[in-house]
């Protein structure tokens, strides 16, 4: 249970939420306006059964694990124990109850996607994306658009309140174009994430007309990240 793979992804996902709800096969980890969510396929990770149980401070809970490295780790009527030949240690869980609201969100969103029709789908390279976050972060640049016209993909990084000013363009060569379009993500969203390279599918609701991208790492197999995209 909690193997040392699952570990690892979760310490990744931390910046998007310090709270969740783990569950098998599917765990989401999802930022409590709910813009964006993380989806950990489990059992593609090799990962035990479990019972689902909530955790509060997950920072804390994963620090706590690295600490017995080769324990093991149960779970019995909501209390964590993990134990090694000299010690037991006991880690209360945070009820289900009190998270469910914000932090239990079905990965029935992802078949939505799938089946809804696809705009485009882009390969994004780890050094674009981390270009990405740090232009944004150094210039408190707030949006990253994402637009084609003419068959021709770019990425915009500005902010949507005067976009005139600090701007940087990126030229997408790597990507199927189906339609014209233009869509705002909040690069906010875009610094929570693992810093690697990603397919991106850009997906549109047929009765709202609103927008939604999927991100999967091309590396990270498990792992698939939903993030909304904003009103302009």
């Amino acid at each position: 249970m909690l193997k040392k793979e699952t570990r690892e992804i979760l310490k990744l996902l931390l910046p998007i939420s310090e709270s969740a709800i783990l569950k098998y096969p599917i765990t989401n980890i999802n930022s409590f306006q709910k813009d964006i969510i993380a989806f950990i396929d489990l059992k593609s990770l090799g990962e035990s059964q479990f019972e689902e149980f909530g955790i509060y401070k997950l920072a804390e809970f994963l620090q706590l694990l690295d600490l017995f490295p080769d324990s093991e780790i149960t779970l019995n009527n909501g209390v964590i124990i993990i134990q090694n030949d000299k010690i037991t240690q006991r880690y209360l869980t945070t009820h289900i109850d009190n998270l469910k609201d914000n932090f239990d969100i079905p990965d029935t969103i992802l078949k939505k996607i799938s089946e809804a029709p696809k705009v485009a789908e882009i390969d994004i390279e780890r050094e674009d994306l981390e270009n990405i976050k740090k232009i944004s972060s150094l210039l408190k640049l707030m949006d990253l658009n994402i637009e084609s016209k003419n068959k021709e993909l770019s990425f915009i990084i500005n902010n949507k309140s005067n976009p005139e000013m600090n701007s940087q363009k990126i030229k997408v060569n790597s990507a199927k174009i189906y339609e014209d379009f233009k869509i705002i993500l909040d690069i906010e969203a875009i610094q929570k994430i693992p810093t690697t390279s990603y397919k991106i599918t850009i997906a549109r609701n047929k009765k709202t007309g609103s927008y939604i991208t999927l991100w999967e790492p091309k590396k990270l197999l498990f792992l698939k990240i939903v993030i909304s995209t904003k009103i302009f």
